[in-house]
């Protein structure tokens, strides 16, 4: 089993309390005797690498292999030695006091051969540090210009790489050591005590506390949280736990290529918490959850992957591909734990205000929480699991001001574009349930006037309109996880890369309208210069290796390839998949599908992006696509430069593959043809996921796909997207996961498979967010109740697209119809039979290309049950309802009764009402064979305002001889607040049903 160590460094120096002798180097015979002495001052210095998120993972033979930061040269390596030796501590795992030997790490031997000084270098952010003689060791690192900086300021100059004889972990068997223990235990000025001599301005701890301290947050934020057993604990800080800059040392017993655990874009963001306690409900009836139960708390999928990947013997290496948080600036409550069960839904609104950008706008949200428990979590995995974890920046690691839980840039009004539409399904909810958990500020965006300062310095500063990405907010993240924004982890059989996403995004495209005016980020700074010098360091010395040749694993937050929500894994398995546009419709899809460009655009004219590469970067591409990738492949068809690119951004899980067709879609564009497919069974020959189609002739012929395969992980914390067969016209979702990844004995793929969270998506947010989304329906419904309508859908300026016109034509409920009810002259109301008809979208097949068949997409799902609910004056909060008798299952087309009695109850309370008061709850139902039932979570309803129109039939156009009824639902996503705080009893810790 693994070890973890923490290496640290202890400075003002201290040396043990008896009598030192100070023994001179001598030598008898040309062998080296007693040489150890005592340095009799100590240096400040700080431990670049290995890093919280960087750690050093060595076999059980190997030596150690550091960086270490000093605030000044020496002349000669003797002196640094003697300093190392005394100076330098290890400790069995990442503990708060940090017991250790007062004395040094070697008692006898040659320091010049125990304790090697393999280089020196000036403190820059443009070196590519190395550890190893001739920096061929096991660790090669671009520091951030942060953190750079910071240290740089603080007077620290110089940069050494260290390898360590393994005999240096002797050290820490304290129990067996003649030197007196003492522990490295920093304190904030709070009254803690000080258990060690250690108060000086130099300490790297102190240095990365001071730029990191969040006066809002308890002890200024530097003491972890609670991890509890399913959940971060918001509250109290863990004082047991002070978050020091640890160093971990990883000792993995294997000599063989080791399995990875990816999780991307967790979002931990604490104000799900918060929203969690609230007891609103759409319907306040006991039929009826909370809205509180319904949230996807974003922290509690994140801890359950660190649980997996913790206790899965496959997993060796866990990496964390960014989008920690949502925004830096994020809910923070010190009494959480002890007040919310006093929580009111008024009082929740209250909490979650965002006014402004001011502290008295936003008074609950502090900076750096959410970072501070995904930190909480990795130090319980260390210690837990024993397993190393790296990380890399994603652009919402430097957000900077929180925004809604449906973020609305024009306005606040109903139907109003929106950022980010998907926000509610993270969360697992409807736009309806969501809003209504947050409160009126549910669609507030602050842009950061940082931000945007720094947007507008930038190439282009089009992205000011929209900044909330605000660059020197990443120093938290480098400071307190790693100070490397680019790195190389050499392991046993593999090489492990990590590349930064960067100090911008590009989110608004002017010039370039294939991927939208405003589009998934792409990453500006991705490939720079650095990153690929970085990239062909590695890859040049790794082919130099021969034999010794190790497999390469590549991850970075921004794409590779990640194809726009509405194409399908169907669709791309299509023989004619890159040979012909079949959306004419579709003004956007210019060139065959599948293609992305790598380095031009047309005609020469600048970079261009497609459809395919959603959230991809910018720089360097002909050199990596072209370079790197393609051309040794084309050299050697077993020359695979990268065995796995591991990507996230976009959270939607796939595994795309690059072909090999020389033809290009646009003359003078190189590009190259993608395909996608979900997870394969790599241990099944027979999974087509494996293989590929094309057509030659009139027969269809399967290739087999090859390396690089680049993996694009799911969302671990948020509901990710999903579209496996075009369901939903592309708006389907799946269960937050994380990914594990598995070699065989030549370190190339064996496996690749999901880590699944244990939360199913609802099928009833599905059913709304294509609702809203895909049909939005016609001006004239958006607009009930005063609301305003976007005039663009993903396309330019001035309308909506063709093809976004032809597949808005119907709302979701197409109809909801009674037939005809004859009028009682005793006043009673017969038993009425309606037809609820949903979206012509639903009898669509797609194309099995396996097969050669169409098959239907929505096999196996019915309506299983519809309930009305009312109340009987406009003032009454009280809710009743009214059961629908179902006649036939179906799903598109079913078929319902209401009693004599229940009709009564609806002509008389219901139809016709106008307050904003009758709802419908649909349940939907799959067969247990479908493959709906193993993605959806079908137990809770889908709930929403609705209106019932009663239209007279008449005898001879003057007696009235029977009526209809139609319930239709009303488009409106924005609660009625006010209304309802005075129904409901808002201020009520349980509100009035």
């Amino acid at each position: 089993m693994s070890v973890v160590y923490d290496m640290f460094w202890v400075h003002p120096i201290v040396l043990p309390k008896m009598k030192v002798l100070y023994v001179a180097q001598s030598t008898l015979a040309g062998k080296v005797l007693n040489v150890i002495s005592t340095p009799k001052t100590g240096v400040p210095a700080a431990v670049l690498y290995p890093a919280f998120m960087t750690p050093e993972v060595a076999a059980s033979d190997d030596s150690i292999e550091l960086l270490l930061l000093t605030k000044r040269t020496f002349s000669n390596k003797r002196q640094l030695q003697e300093r190392i030796n005394w100076q330098l501590k290890f400790t069995v795992g990442l503990t708060g006091d940090r017991p250790y030997s007062t004395g040094p790490l070697f008692v006898t031997g040659d320091l010049s051969k125990l304790i090697k000084i393999d280089a020196e270098w000036d403190l820059s952010n443009e070196t590519i540090f190395a550890t190893g003689e001739g920096g061929k060791g096991r660790f090669r690192g671009r520091l951030d210009d942060r953190i750079a900086k910071l240290y740089a300021d603080a007077g620290f100059n110089t940069v050494f790489a260290v390898t360590l004889d393994r005999k240096a972990l002797e050290s820490v068997n304290l129990a067996g050591n003649a030197y007196p223990e003492r522990k490295h235990t920093l304190a904030l000025a709070n009254g803690y005590t000080i258990q060690a001599p250690i108060g000086d301005k130099d300490d790297q701890d102190r240095v990365l506390w001071d730029a990191t301290k969040s006066e809002k947050l308890d002890a200024a934020g530097h003491w972890a949280f609670k991890v509890g057993s399913r959940d971060i604990e918001m509250g109290e800080a863990d004082r047991r736990v002070p978050m020091l800059a640890y160093h971990p040392l990883v000792i993995n017993p294997k000599d063989e290529p080791l399995g990875v655990g990816h999780m991307g874009d967790i979002h931990v963001t604490a104000r799900q918490l918060v929203l969690a306690e609230s007891k609103a409900k759409v319907i306040h009836h006991q039929d009826i959850p909370t809205v509180g139960s319904l949230v996807n708390v974003c922290s509690a999928r994140v801890k359950t992957i660190f649980d997996k990947m913790g206790s899965d013997s496959d997993v060796d290496v866990l990496i964390i591909g960014g989008d920690f948080g949502d925004y830096c600036r994020t809910m923070y409550l010190k009494d959480f734990q002890t007040a919310k069960q006093g929580y009111t839904v008024k009082k929740i609104w209250d909490l979650c205000k965002i006014t402004d950008e001011s502290d008295a706008g936003i008074p609950n949200y502090h900076y750096y929480f959410d970072l501070i428990s995904v930190w909480s979590f990795a130090r319980e995995f260390y210690n837990s699991a024993k397993k190393p974890v790296f990380a890399i920046t994603g652009n919402h690691d430097a957000y900077d001001l929180p925004f809604g839980v449906s973020p609305r840039v024009a306005s606040m009004e109903e139907g109003s574009i929106k950022g980010n539409e998907g926000i509610p399904a993270d969360h697992n909810m409807t736009i309806y349930e969501c809003i209504l958990a947050m409160g009126k500020d549910f669609g507030k965006v602050l842009a950061s006037p940082e931000g945007k300062e720094a947007a507008s310095l930038r190439s282009n500063p089009d992205q000011a309109v929209a900044a909330m990405f605000n660059p020197k907010l990443l120093i938290w993240f480098y400071a307190m996880n790693t100070p490397w924004a680019d790195f190389a982890a050499f392991l046993p059989r593999q090489i492990l890369i990590g590349l930064a996403w960067g100090s911008i995004e590009n989110m608004i495209s002017l010039s370039n309208w294939e991927q939208g005016m405003g589009h998934l980020p792409r990453s500006p700074d991705g490939v720079t210069d650095k990153q690929l010098e970085l990239l062909n360091g590695v890859v040049g010395d790794n082919k130099a290796a021969g034999d010794k040749k190790k497999s390469i694993v590549l991850t970075t937050h921004f794409t590779f390839a990640s194809f726009l929500e509405r194409h399908a894994e169907a669709e791309a398995r299509d023989p004619a998949w890159g040979k012909e546009n079949k959306d004419p419709l579709d003004p956007k899809e210019k060139v065959a599908k599948g293609w992305i460009f790598t380095s031009h655009g047309f005609l020469g004219k600048g970079p261009e992006f497609s459809i395919y590469d959603m959230g991809t970067f910018e720089k360097n591409r002909d050199k990596v696509y072209q370079d790197l990738i393609l051309k040794p492949r084309k050299q050697n068809k077993l020359d695979t430069t990268f065995e796995v690119i591991l990507t996230g951004h976009s959270h939607r899980r796939a595994v795309y593959t690059l072909r090999d067709q020389e033809v290009s879609p646009k003359w003078g564009s190189d590009s190259v043809l993608v395909d996608y497919t979900d997870f394969p069974n790599f241990k099944d020959e027979s999974d087509h996921r494996l293989t590929y189609f094309t057509k030659e002739g009139d027969n269809i012929v399967q290739q087999p796909r090859r390396g690089p395969w680049i993996v694009l992980s799911d969302s671990g914390g948020p509901v990710p997207r999903m579209n496996k067969f075009g369901e939903f016209q592309g708006w389907g979702s799946d269960e937050p996961a994380g990914t594990k990844i598995t070699f065989d004995e030549n370190a190339q793929v064996a496996s690749i498979t999901p880590v699944k969270t244990n939360l199913k998506p609802r099928f009833a947010v599905a059913m709304d967010y294509f609702d809203v989304m895909a049909c939005r329906g016609p001006a004239s419904e958006m607009k009930k109740y005063g609301g305003v309508v976007a005039d663009t859908v993903g396309g330019p300026v001035g309308g909506v697209t063709r093809w976004a016109r032809e597949k808005m034509s119907k709302l979701v409920i197409e109809s909801f119809k009674s037939g005809h009810a004859d009028l009682d002259p005793g006043g009673s109301s017969p038993a009425i039979d309606f037809t609820l008809t949903l979206h012509s979208e639903f009898d669509r097949t797609y194309r099995d290309h396996i097969e050669g068949v169409d098959k239907p997409i929505y096999a196996g799902l019915s309506v299983a049950r519809l309930k009305l609910y009312y109340t009987v004056s406009d003032n009454s909060g009280k809710m009743y309802g009214i059961n629908f008798d179902q006649v036939s299952q179906g799903f598109r087309v079913s078929k319902w009764k209401l009693s004599s009695v229940a009709s009564q109850l609806m002509m008389g309370y219901a139809a016709g009402r106008t307050n904003r008061s009758v709802f419908l709850a649909v349940w939907f139902g799959a067969d247990s064979t479908s493959w709906w039932r193993d993605v959806y979570d079908f137990s809770s309803p889908w709930t929403f305002e609705v209106d019932i129109d009663v239209s007279y039939e008449r005898e001879y156009l003057v007696k009235k001889v029977g009526k209809r009824y139609e319930i239709s639902r009303v488009r409106v996503e924005i609660p009625d607040f006010d209304g309802r705080s005075q129904r409901h009893g808002y201020d009520l810790p349980v509100p009035k049903e």
